[in-house]
């Protein structure tokens, strides 16, 4: 409803504490001072939702959007700290590969000695191996619980502003600077900043969502947006590598879905779900090194290369998750995915409309 906080003289208004308002007047001028002197009240309780107010002068109309939410209470951080490792917790989600966590721990030891690293590992009980390392916690998970139930127990763990993701393949490498990283997002309203793979060119990607009220697709294409001011050779993006820091409440909020479809295989879904909710970056100089397994370890093959079985229960739940109508056609830097929309109307979720007549 609408409230005056005062009358102008001369300005007839009626309506007042009522959702229509009809104000009458010769003069502009005084118009203009009555329109200051009206306020906006819902006069029903949500915590985050929109109203609109719609204004019809003569021959013209204007709609202005109204937010009501309540107050963010902000989440603060002791200050202070000004080395990385004292900002940054590193989540990794393992399975097997103990030879090249350790050599991961090893990398934070060179160059960011005392960093807290979490270790969340669902490796089967024949082959599991307790890590016992300096500043390193190592959760035993159900085997096989699964990628993305494992970085969402490694991100619950994690009490600094920022945490590193990395995968149980990476190192760190002297190009690995992380300064970079916490800077842009210190500096930035940047939510993730992401580095490159050594052996990879194709670093990010852009993700649009096209179509209309019956189908639109998911269009995800091998490129970026703009470069940073202040970052250069840095850039805003989609998508990026399995490498990324970020901050923790932001990614807290948005998680990993730990379906067991995700649970051998899992990267783009996250930043799917972080579409227009987090803003990330990626910057293309910072390196993270990358193993590659001289002998492939069978069980580890196994579980990493899926089956149909899998491929099928993976693709079922995705549709349903990102009410999808099919995986779509893939071309060499294209990947394309439909997404039928289930309803046949328009809804407006915005609130109560409310017209005003002057």
């Amino acid at each position: 409803m609408f409230k005056l906080l005062a009358d102008v003289e001369t300005v007839k208004v009626k309506g007042e504490k009522t959702a229509d308002l009809v104000i009458r007047t010769s003069n502009p001028s005084l118009l203009n001072l009555q329109l200051q002197q009206i306020v906006y009240q819902n006069t029903e309780f949500d915590g985050n939702t929109f109203d609109i107010v719609e204004v019809y002068f003569d021959k013209f109309n204007a709609t202005i959007p109204i937010h009501i939410q309540h107050r963010q209470v902000t989440c603060l951080f002791e200050q202070g700290a000004v080395r990385v490792q004292d900002r940054v917790t590193v989540v990794v989600k393992a399975f097997l590969r103990y030879d090249h966590v350790r050599q991961l721990i090893d990398s934070f030891r060179r160059f960011y000695p005392g960093t807290r690293i979490i270790v969340a590992d669902d490796s089967p009980r024949g082959r599991y191996q307790d890590i016992k390392e300096d500043y390193t916690d190592h959760y035993r998970m159900p085997e096989h619980a699964g990628f993305f139930a494992g970085r969402n127990l490694g991100l619950f763990q994690v009490t600094t502003e920022y945490f590193l993701y990395m995968d149980d393949d990476h190192y760190l490498r002297p190009s690995t600077k992380l300064e970079t990283l916490v800077a842009l997002l210190d500096n930035t309203d940047f939510h993730v900043a992401s580095g490159a793979y050594e052996d990879l060119e194709e670093f990010a990607s852009a993700i649009r969502v096209v179509g209309n009220r019956t189908h639109a697709c998911f269009e995800k294409l091998r490129k970026h947006y703009h470069e940073i001011d202040g970052f250069p050779d840095c850039y805003a993006a989609d998508h990026t590598e399995n490498f990324f820091l970020a901050s923790t409440a932001e990614v807290k909020a948005v998680g990993f879905d730990p379906n067991p479809a995700q649970a051998r295989v899992g990267h783009q879904e996250f930043f799917t779900a972080a579409l227009g909710r987090l803003r990330i970056a990626v910057c293309r100089f910072v390196i993270v090194g990358h193993n590659k397994s001289a002998e492939p370890d069978p069980l580890y093959e196994k579980y990493r290369r899926t089956d149909r079985r899998y491929r099928d229960m993976r693709t079922t739940h995705n549709l349903y998750r990102d009410n999808l109508t099919c995986t779509g056609l893939k071309y060499p830097r294209i990947e394309t995915y439909a997404l039928h929309m289930m309803i046949s109307a328009v809804i407006i979720i915005c609130g109560v409309y409310i017209v005003t007549e002057i």
